[in-house]
């Protein structure tokens, strides 16, 4: 099995890059509260399809619903981490990002007995003004991440990274990082395996372009509880933003039926047990003298 199904667990309210109103994490409680109803379905769904997947957890999320954590690891699914504030790591300090993700790892395992071994950026936000992440990551005992997008988009990019898992090395500690699927088009790299991109793209789109990855790949889906709540409040955005928050909701349900009945998923945690460490690449951090820039070798 080559297909991974991963859900960011996240409320409508997170939605990055919106105004004070709904970024300020103080004024979440007061917001209508849609993720029990939402991340439940997604799990009834992975059930009828007796389907696997890695639950990425927002900090915040577990800590005010920890029955949710505890309902996905009952029904067999990894529990991860995804940050406490949902903030986009490219726009936090080393210490910030390091200090959210130790309060989160403590949140999940507390709850759950069991040591967190992922971690998934907000927005897929390590790029190459972040890669210091990593250190911080293998700070705290992470085995992978997957949080690196390898097509532009809006919040995070690392160009000449790729789609193949890879090994991170860092004064003798090692991360693997899981980055997010492309497809090569005549035109530019572009990405229907979830989220928004899932929901624009007509099925066939997303059928055609998992053939061509599945050759020689593993294939990543990801998708968030909001995306399947046609009832969720809407932000007043940009138009495109609009278009990319909300369009076609109301098929998504129907298409991930869909596609759980045409591929069988699994989590990272049972990926893990199935790769051949010794065969993948191995690319190397390291920090320059000037300004703290972190590199990774065969990306400079």
């Amino acid at each position: 099995m080559r297909n991974i199904f991963s859900i960011d667990v996240e409320d409508w309210y997170h939605l990055l890059e919106v105004d004070d109103k709904y970024s300020n994490i103080k004024n979440w409680s007061s917001f209508e509260q849609r993720i029990d109803y939402s991340f439940k379905k997604l799990l009834d769904l992975l059930e009828e399809y007796d389907t696997k997947s890695t639950c990425f957890f927002v900090g915040w999320v577990a800590e005010k619903y920890p029955y949710l954590v505890k309902l996905a690891l009952n029904k067999g699914h990894e529990i991860a981490c995804h940050g406490y504030s949902h903030s986009l790591v490219c726009h936090q300090k080393p210490i910030e990002f390091y200090n959210e993700l130790y309060k989160t790892k403590l949140i999940l395992e507390d709850l759950t007995g069991v040591e967190v071994l992922g971690f998934r950026a907000p927005g897929f936000s390590i790029t190459k003004n972040s890669l210091w992440a990593y250190e911080r990551l293998m700070e705290l005992n992470f085995t992978y991440s997957s949080s690196i997008f390898p097509s532009r988009r809006a919040h995070g990019f690392l160009k000449g990274f790729g789609s193949e898992p890879k090994i991170i090395s860092f004064e003798g500690k090692e991360i693997i990082e899981f980055p997010m699927n492309s497809f090569k088009s005549p035109f530019s790299l572009f990405n229907c395996f979830g989220g928004g991109y899932f929901r624009l793209y007509p099925y066939y789109w997303y059928a055609m372009a998992t053939k061509f990855v599945k050759k020689s790949k593993l294939l990543i889906f990801y998708i968030h509880p909001r995306d399947l709540d046609v009832n969720q409040p809407k932000i007043n955005l940009s138009f495109t933003r609009q278009l990319k928050s909300y369009i076609h909701i109301k098929h998504t349900e129907r298409k991930i039926v869909r596609m759980l009945g045409d591929n069988r998923f699994t989590s990272f945690e049972n990926i893990l047990n199935q790769l051949d460490l010794s065969k993948m690449q191995r690319n190397v951090l390291s920090c320059g003298d000037k300004d703290f820039e972190w590199y990774l070798s065969d990306l400079q």
